[in-house]
């Protein structure tokens, strides 16, 4: 039998092009660009990731990005915030809303703002961030105990 138009090999090729085409382009489409600029322009921030990506921007050169693509980060919950001179209880509301824990944010300076453009960040990731730049509870608990308790398990498995 002489392949031709219509036999099964030709329409199993098409099939697996558009198969192939239509999986490069949701690639494509999971790609999530986060920036900011500190508020007081000290500092700026940008990254484009597949998957989500992190971008805080905090007054005197303190701005940190990060992409979100790592399922073995303790806390893998992905949160979403975006905003312009957010206020730590707006930052903390949020997170606690997204997390679905009760999260506070108690900056060392109490009038700070922030510029945030967090895109299926992890939430790992910006209380590491917001750590630096003040006091983070989870439920109650230092955010710092949690951090020993993740290096103590990271240290522990490259001994073994």
């Amino acid at each position: 039998m002489e392949l031709g138009q219509g036999t099964p090999m030709k329409s199993f090729t098409i099939l697996l092009a558009t198969i192939l085409c239509s999986l490069a382009l949701s690639l494509i489409a999971r790609s999530q660009t986060c920036s900011c600029e500190a508020p007081d322009t000290s500092c700026t921030a940008s990254i484009t990731c597949r998957g989500g990506c992190t971008a805080i921007c905090a007054s005197r050169d303190a701005c940190a990005v990060r992409c979100s693509n790592d399922e073995r980060d303790p806390l893998h919950k992905k949160v979403t915030i975006k905003g312009v001179k957010i206020d730590s209880q707006e930052i903390a509301s949020t997170l606690s809303g997204q997390a679905g824990k009760k999260i506070e944010f108690a900056p060392y300076n109490r009038n700070e703002r922030f510029k945030m453009d967090i895109k299926e960040g992890l939430l790992w990731d910006v209380l590491k961030v917001l750590s630096k730049r003040g006091n983070v509870k989870i439920a109650g608990t230092d955010f710092a105990r949690f951090q020993r308790i993740a290096d103590a398990m990271l240290k522990r498995g490259k001994n073994h």
